[in-house]
């Protein structure tokens, strides 16, 4: 009895996680929310990410755009790397002085812990200083 309730069980997972892992990529398409991974603190200027179908992204910031009716401060191009659990920006396009976070022509977000509704992600800086940050999927589009 207990070898059919394990091979149902079985039946019943293999398919689940295979397909997860399928849509993780398709999972992160949408707008994406900074908040702060601690809820004591307060972001006051949160950057906003776009992923789109078509693998462009756009990184938005009200407080660090040129123009705040245009507030797109960097877009490029993206790719999720599922044996690694990152994502890479590439062909960054800085709308103003500077590139978000970091200035390497690849920028890797790697994926600590994540849900349907929020990551939290890593990412290296210039000084080789690696912070967390906290995405929150935008419901509102």
């Amino acid at each position: 009895m207990n070898l059919i309730k394990s091979i149902c069980l079985l039946f019943f997972l293999v398919p689940f996680g295979y397909s997860l892992a399928q849509n993780n990529d398709k999972g992160l398409i949408g707008r994406w929310e900074e908040k702060p991974i601690d809820p004591a603190t307060y972001i006051e200027c949160p950057y906003k990410f776009s992923f789109e179908k078509d693998k462009r992204y756009k990184i938005l910031n009200v407080c660090g755009a040129l123009d705040p009716r245009m507030p797109v401060v960097e877009d490029g191009t993206w790719m999720y790397d599922p044996s690694n659990r990152a994502i890479k920006l590439s062909q960054r396009k800085p709308h103003n002085a500077e590139l978000f976070h970091n200035s390497n022509s690849i920028l890797v977000l790697k994926i600590i812990e994540s849900t349907d509704d929020y990551m939290i992600i890593s990412l290296e800086l210039d000084n080789n200083e690696v912070v967390k940050d906290k995405l929150v999927r935008s419901r509102v589009n």
